[in-house]
């Protein structure tokens, strides 16, 4: 999974959670959040929503021109080779559970 939130974005927590419960629920689930373009407030962020899932800092322009992600929180599903399999809005577990369900069994 590679999630993009953005620090003070109001859906983002609940991506977070999200991602916090899906890790939780499954050891194996791996993921790489990407966020705004400064560490500190970054860190900050994961500390305040007790993330354990590695932040990459990049700048906005770069997010929005090379990933083409315009609005937060957004989740891509990717697979082993590197494949998007899905993307879509995240705020809540059950729409990432969908993601992963509509994005593996194509």
């Amino acid at each position: 999974m590679l999630a993009f939130v953005w620090p003070g974005c109001s859906f983002c927590p609940g991506a977070l959670k999200a991602l916090n419960e899906m890790l939780h629920r499954q050891p194996d689930f791996v993921g790489l959040i990407v966020s705004g373009s400064d560490h500190e407030s970054n860190c900050a962020y994961a500390a305040e929503h007790d993330v354990h899932i590695p932040f990459l800092t990049l700048g906005r322009e770069l997010i929005e021109n090379v990933y083409q992600v315009h609005h937060f929180p957004i989740v891509f599903a990717i697979d082993e080779v590197g494949v998007i399999r899905g993307k879509r809005i995240v705020n809540k577990l059950e729409h990432l559970q969908d993601l992963l369900v509509e994005a593996y069994s194509l």
